[in-house]
Protein backbone atom coordinates (compact mmCIF):
# COMPACT_ATOMS: atom_id res chain seq x y z
CA UNK A 1 0.00 0.00 0.00
CA UNK A 2 1.52 3.58 -0.79
CA UNK A 3 1.72 6.18 2.01
CA UNK A 4 1.81 9.48 1.59
CA UNK A 5 3.42 12.07 4.31
CA UNK A 6 2.44 15.58 3.91
CA UNK A 7 4.37 18.60 6.12
CA UNK A 8 4.68 22.46 5.82
CA UNK A 9 6.78 24.88 6.86
CA UNK A 10 6.00 28.48 7.34
CA UNK A 11 7.72 31.74 8.64
CA UNK A 12 5.64 34.83 9.31
CA UNK A 13 6.22 38.36 10.11
CA UNK A 14 3.45 40.65 10.81
CA UNK A 15 5.99 43.55 11.55
CA UNK A 16 9.67 44.12 11.28
CA UNK A 17 10.43 43.27 15.60
CA UNK A 18 7.98 39.73 14.92
CA UNK A 19 8.38 36.49 13.66
CA UNK A 20 6.26 33.65 14.01
CA UNK A 21 8.46 29.68 12.61
CA UNK A 22 6.44 26.97 12.54
CA UNK A 23 6.67 23.43 10.87
CA UNK A 24 3.93 20.50 10.77
CA UNK A 25 5.63 17.37 10.45
CA UNK A 26 8.65 18.56 9.24
CA UNK A 27 11.46 16.30 7.29
CA UNK A 28 14.86 16.52 8.36
CA UNK A 29 16.34 13.56 5.93
CA UNK A 30 18.12 16.36 4.04
CA UNK A 31 19.87 17.58 7.16
CA UNK A 32 23.99 16.70 7.06
CA UNK A 33 24.51 14.04 9.28
CA UNK A 34 26.86 14.39 12.28
CA UNK A 35 30.66 13.26 12.19
CA UNK A 36 31.53 9.90 13.83
CA UNK A 37 33.02 10.91 17.35
CA UNK A 38 34.65 8.20 19.63
CA UNK A 39 34.29 9.72 23.40
CA UNK A 40 36.46 7.74 25.90
CA UNK A 41 35.51 10.17 28.59
CA UNK A 42 33.29 10.19 31.49
CA UNK A 43 31.06 13.35 30.11
CA UNK A 44 28.15 13.08 26.86
CA UNK A 45 29.47 14.30 23.75
CA UNK A 46 27.92 17.61 22.91
CA UNK A 47 26.21 17.18 19.24
CA UNK A 48 25.73 21.00 17.47
CA UNK A 49 22.67 21.30 15.81
CA UNK A 50 22.58 21.43 12.30
CA UNK A 51 18.15 21.40 11.55
CA UNK A 52 16.66 24.59 10.25
CA UNK A 53 14.12 24.97 12.24
CA UNK A 54 16.41 24.66 15.95
CA UNK A 55 18.94 27.38 14.10
CA UNK A 56 17.65 30.17 12.11
CA UNK A 57 16.50 32.83 14.53
CA UNK A 58 17.66 31.14 17.58
CA UNK A 59 20.01 33.79 19.22
CA UNK A 60 17.51 34.87 21.97
CA UNK A 61 17.05 31.34 22.67
CA UNK A 62 20.43 30.76 23.65
CA UNK A 63 22.00 30.16 26.52
CA UNK A 64 26.02 28.98 26.80
CA UNK A 65 27.18 28.59 30.57
CA UNK A 66 30.55 29.49 31.35
CA UNK A 67 31.87 25.50 31.72
CA UNK A 68 29.77 24.94 28.43
CA UNK A 69 26.82 24.10 29.51
CA UNK A 70 23.69 25.13 27.93
CA UNK A 71 20.26 25.85 29.37
CA UNK A 72 18.50 24.61 25.91
CA UNK A 73 20.12 22.00 23.73
CA UNK A 74 17.80 21.70 20.99
CA UNK A 75 19.20 17.84 20.33
CA UNK A 76 17.02 16.18 23.05
CA UNK A 77 14.16 16.78 20.82
CA UNK A 78 13.32 14.19 18.97
CA UNK A 79 16.34 12.15 20.09
CA UNK A 80 13.85 9.88 22.82
CA UNK A 81 14.06 9.38 25.76
CA UNK A 82 17.19 9.50 27.97
CA UNK A 83 17.68 5.50 29.04
CA UNK A 84 15.27 4.01 25.53
CA UNK A 85 16.78 2.54 22.93
CA UNK A 86 13.90 2.97 20.19
CA UNK A 87 15.87 5.57 18.43
CA UNK A 88 14.58 8.43 17.17
CA UNK A 89 10.85 10.22 17.50
CA UNK A 90 9.34 11.86 14.87
CA UNK A 91 8.26 15.72 15.27
CA UNK A 92 4.45 16.25 14.82
CA UNK A 93 4.38 20.22 15.31
CA UNK A 94 7.21 22.93 16.00
CA UNK A 95 6.60 26.88 16.86
CA UNK A 96 8.80 29.46 17.23
CA UNK A 97 7.95 33.14 18.43
CA UNK A 98 10.00 36.14 18.80
CA UNK A 99 9.46 39.91 19.26
CA UNK A 100 12.25 41.85 19.66
CA UNK A 101 11.30 45.50 21.66
CA UNK A 102 13.11 48.80 21.85
CA UNK A 103 13.98 47.75 25.72
CA UNK A 104 11.86 44.24 26.03
CA UNK A 105 12.73 41.03 24.19
CA UNK A 106 10.05 38.07 24.36
CA UNK A 107 10.44 34.74 22.39
CA UNK A 108 8.16 31.33 22.85
CA UNK A 109 9.52 28.08 21.89
CA UNK A 110 6.81 25.19 21.50
CA UNK A 111 7.30 21.58 20.16
CA UNK A 112 5.57 18.51 20.30
CA UNK A 113 6.77 14.89 19.55
CA UNK A 114 4.75 11.86 17.81
CA UNK A 115 2.64 10.23 20.30
CA UNK A 116 2.56 6.93 19.74
CA UNK A 117 2.79 4.51 22.34
CA UNK A 118 6.11 2.82 22.60
CA UNK A 119 8.81 5.74 21.54
CA UNK A 120 8.30 7.66 24.88
CA UNK A 121 7.73 11.01 22.56
CA UNK A 122 7.55 14.05 25.00
CA UNK A 123 6.27 17.87 24.80
CA UNK A 124 9.29 20.49 25.06
CA UNK A 125 8.36 24.46 26.33
CA UNK A 126 10.87 27.39 26.52
CA UNK A 127 10.07 30.36 27.18
CA UNK A 128 12.57 33.42 26.98
CA UNK A 129 12.23 37.18 28.36
CA UNK A 130 14.90 39.82 29.09
CA UNK A 131 14.30 43.42 29.84
CA UNK A 132 17.38 45.98 28.88
CA UNK A 133 18.22 49.52 30.78
CA UNK A 134 21.49 51.66 30.17
CA UNK A 135 23.71 48.68 30.44
CA UNK A 136 22.08 46.37 32.54
CA UNK A 137 19.99 43.50 31.29
CA UNK A 138 17.84 41.17 33.45
CA UNK A 139 16.10 38.08 31.81
CA UNK A 140 14.24 35.05 32.83
CA UNK A 141 13.87 31.63 30.74
CA UNK A 142 11.97 28.32 31.31
CA UNK A 143 12.92 25.11 30.00
CA UNK A 144 9.35 22.36 30.43
CA UNK A 145 9.67 18.51 29.62
CA UNK A 146 6.39 16.57 29.96
CA UNK A 147 6.80 12.71 28.64
CA UNK A 148 3.61 11.56 29.67
CA UNK A 149 4.49 7.90 28.93
CA UNK A 150 7.08 7.99 31.27
CA UNK A 151 4.73 9.99 34.12
CA UNK A 152 7.63 12.78 34.12
CA UNK A 153 7.90 16.36 33.88
CA UNK A 154 10.87 18.26 34.03
CA UNK A 155 10.96 21.99 34.65
CA UNK A 156 13.77 24.48 34.87
CA UNK A 157 14.06 28.35 35.52
CA UNK A 158 16.99 30.04 35.17
CA UNK A 159 17.27 34.29 36.34
CA UNK A 160 20.18 35.88 34.38
CA UNK A 161 21.90 39.31 34.92
CA UNK A 162 24.20 41.25 32.37
CA UNK A 163 25.53 44.77 33.64
CA UNK A 164 27.75 46.75 31.59
CA UNK A 165 29.18 48.78 34.27
CA UNK A 166 31.97 50.29 32.06
CA UNK A 167 33.21 50.15 27.99
CA UNK A 168 36.19 47.80 30.35
CA UNK A 169 34.12 46.03 32.71
CA UNK A 170 31.05 43.51 32.12
CA UNK A 171 29.33 41.59 35.14
CA UNK A 172 27.02 38.05 34.35
CA UNK A 173 25.33 36.08 36.88
CA UNK A 174 22.87 33.43 36.55
CA UNK A 175 20.66 31.34 39.37
CA UNK A 176 19.18 28.33 37.88
CA UNK A 177 16.98 26.04 39.52
CA UNK A 178 15.85 22.39 38.67
CA UNK A 179 12.22 20.55 39.43
CA UNK A 180 11.87 16.89 38.02
CA UNK A 181 8.90 15.16 39.15
CA UNK A 182 8.28 11.50 37.82
CA UNK A 183 5.15 8.60 38.77
CA UNK A 184 6.49 5.05 39.04
CA UNK A 185 4.69 2.76 36.21
CA UNK A 186 5.88 0.24 33.86
CA UNK A 187 7.24 2.19 31.25
CA UNK A 188 9.99 4.29 33.72
CA UNK A 189 11.18 0.79 36.06
CA UNK A 190 9.01 2.10 38.61
CA UNK A 191 10.99 4.78 39.55
CA UNK A 192 9.25 7.91 41.47
CA UNK A 193 11.54 10.84 41.14
CA UNK A 194 10.61 14.23 43.48
CA UNK A 195 14.14 15.91 42.77
CA UNK A 196 15.09 19.89 43.34
CA UNK A 197 17.63 21.63 43.48
CA UNK A 198 20.13 24.81 42.72
CA UNK A 199 22.91 26.08 39.99
CA UNK A 200 24.56 29.25 39.80
CA UNK A 201 27.71 30.81 38.52
CA UNK A 202 28.75 34.53 38.22
CA UNK A 203 31.52 36.12 36.12
CA UNK A 204 33.38 39.61 36.21
CA UNK A 205 36.05 41.01 33.01
CA UNK A 206 38.07 43.44 32.89
CA UNK A 207 40.20 45.08 29.66
CA UNK A 208 41.83 47.97 30.71
CA UNK A 209 43.41 48.29 27.47
CA UNK A 210 43.67 46.71 23.95
CA UNK A 211 46.34 44.33 25.20
CA UNK A 212 45.23 43.34 28.49
CA UNK A 213 41.89 41.28 29.25
CA UNK A 214 41.55 39.66 33.05
CA UNK A 215 38.82 37.23 33.95
CA UNK A 216 37.20 35.76 36.81
CA UNK A 217 34.49 33.47 37.13
CA UNK A 218 32.67 30.75 40.02
CA UNK A 219 30.09 28.27 39.69
CA UNK A 220 28.05 26.10 42.27
CA UNK A 221 26.15 23.35 41.03
CA UNK A 222 23.76 21.63 43.46
CA UNK A 223 24.20 17.96 43.83
CA UNK A 224 20.63 17.18 42.87
CA UNK A 225 20.62 19.93 39.86
CA UNK A 226 19.44 18.40 36.41
CA UNK A 227 18.75 19.85 33.33
CA UNK A 228 19.67 17.22 30.94
CA UNK A 229 16.07 16.78 29.74
CA UNK A 230 16.41 19.80 27.65
CA UNK A 231 19.83 21.52 28.14
CA UNK A 232 22.91 20.32 28.18
CA UNK A 233 24.93 19.65 31.30
CA UNK A 234 28.56 17.53 31.79
CA UNK A 235 28.05 16.99 35.47
CA UNK A 236 26.61 18.26 38.58
CA UNK A 237 27.73 18.49 42.40
CA UNK A 238 30.72 20.48 42.42
CA UNK A 239 31.63 24.03 42.41
CA UNK A 240 34.29 25.87 40.78
CA UNK A 241 36.72 29.05 40.39
CA UNK A 242 38.68 29.91 37.13
CA UNK A 243 40.55 33.38 36.72
CA UNK A 244 42.74 33.90 33.87
CA UNK A 245 45.01 37.33 32.78
CA UNK A 246 45.91 37.46 28.88
CA UNK A 247 48.46 40.05 27.47
CA UNK A 248 48.28 40.87 23.78
CA UNK A 249 51.57 42.46 22.06
CA UNK A 250 50.49 45.15 19.98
Amino acid sequence: TDEYNAGLDFIWRPNSSTQVTGAINPDFGQVESDDLVVNFSAFETFVTEKRPFFTENQALFSSGLPNNDVVLYTRRIGAGAAGSDNGLVDIDLALKVTHFGDNTDVGLFAVREDDAVGNFGGDFLSSRIQRKVGGLSVGHRLTHVDRGELNREATVQVADMIWQKSDGVQLRAQILYSDIQQLANTANNQLTIDQQDFAGWASWSYAPSDEWYHFVAASRYGDKFDMNDLGYMRRNGFDEVFASSRHDRL
